[in-house]
């Protein structure tokens, strides 16, 4: 793999953010970008994936959303991406992070296990077709 930069989120990344996260209204993915709440790995110059998360209350933080362009998914950038999270989480004083995954998706679920993070809760019904999200956390501790 070329030179990967992970970084936080900068103003002139916001469209190819949106183009990674395309259900995001962009005053909100403004709005995350500000707040210093998205993640993005940079190839070669060129930004290839995206991470955005948020805060469940002020103790929870939740991993909202992860997306590798997908000709690159399989090379890590995901893991570097969740590793700078958890890094930057740390210093802040967090010990858990929170993640979900559509109901249906056993592919990012055994991904998910296999960087740590342990199933520990369902809601149901969260999308239009009735699907629900199951939730992820894991120790940063």
């Amino acid at each position: 793999m070329e030179e990967l930069l992970i970084r936080f989120a900068e103003e002139e990344d916001e469209g190819s953010c949106a183009l990674l996260d395309p259900q995001i209204p962009s005053y909100f993915l403004t709005r995350r970008i500000e707040q210093r709440e998205v993640i993005v790995a940079e190839l070669d110059g060129e930004l290839v994936a995206c991470l955005r998360f948020e805060f469940l209350g002020a103790r929870a933080p939740l991993i909202s959303l992860l997306a590798v362009r997908p000709d690159l998914q399989g090379e890590g950038i995901g893991r570097h991406l969740i590793e700078f999270l958890e890094e930057y989480l740390r210093d802040l004083g967090y010990n858990a992070l929170m993640c979900a995954a559509r109901e249906g998706s056993p592919d990012f679920e055994r991904w998910l296990h296999r960087l740590g993070f342990q199933e520990c809760g369902f809601l149901s019904g969260m999308h239009p077709d009735g699907s629900g999200e199951v939730f992820f956390r894991k120790s940063l501790e």
